[in-house]
């Protein structure tokens, strides 16, 4: 766990919520995964350029009339990852946890998507962002996404069977592997976050 975050240090620390798939949540909770990739909705963006903020000025307008395209998630941002979960009287129970409560496979599990909020336990920090093409992962970006270098033949492809199984059929003739498309890099690392100088942790 890299850094502990108390919700007063700063009055513009933004929290948001991300759904991961349960292989991604897994290996961000065992600090095998240190980044992630999300394909931009704007794919037109040759030319464009970073700035120290972490957005995009766009290259296709005139000088004077360039357009700022900011990614979903921004430096300095606290994500709190959703996961599949169930209750237990007045208790939340997970099902990503390897010691699961006694008869949990007969939980009324419910999907990520509808966790409340008040259920996150885990957090991760924000700490880059830029913009690059798909295929121009690195080798240590390939193992910062969760891909274990020794244990496969072609880290590449290990990578691009990844990636386009979390694309749907429909969007990878757009975004999928082979197309190469443009895509929001975010570094990040694991933190705990608190309500306040207690150490009560959310």
């Amino acid at each position: 766990m890299d850094s502990c975050i108390r919700r007063n240090q700063s009055a513009n620390m933004s929290v948001k919520y991300i759904r991961l798939n349960g292989d991604a949540l897994r290996q961000i909770v065992e600090n095998e995964k240190h980044c992630f990739r999300i394909a931009m909705n704007k794919q037109d963006i040759s030319g464009g350029e970073m700035t120290e903020a972490g957005f995009l000025l766009d290259a296709q307008d005139a000088e004077e009339e360039r357009k700022v395209i900011k990614p979903p998630y921004e430096k300095g941002d606290i994500l709190a990852l959703k996961e599949t979960w169930a209750m237990i009287g007045d208790k939340y129970v997970y099902r990503l946890d390897r010691d699961p409560p006694q008869g949990y496979l007969l939980f009324n599990w419910k999907p990520s998507v509808q966790m409340p909020n008040d259920a996150a336990r885990h957090f991760i920090r924000i700490i880059d962002v830029r913009v690059e093409r798909l295929q121009d992962i690195s080798l240590n970006d390939i193992e910062r996404e969760g891909i274990w270098l020794p244990g496969v033949l072609s880290p590449e492809l290990a990578f691009a069977s990844k990636w386009n199984s979390g694309v749907s059929e429909k969007k990878r003739s757009k975004i999928g592997w082979e197309q190469n498309p443009f895509v929001w890099v975010f570094d990040f690392d694991r933190c705990v976050y608190v309500e306040d100088d207690n150490g009560e942790q959310k």
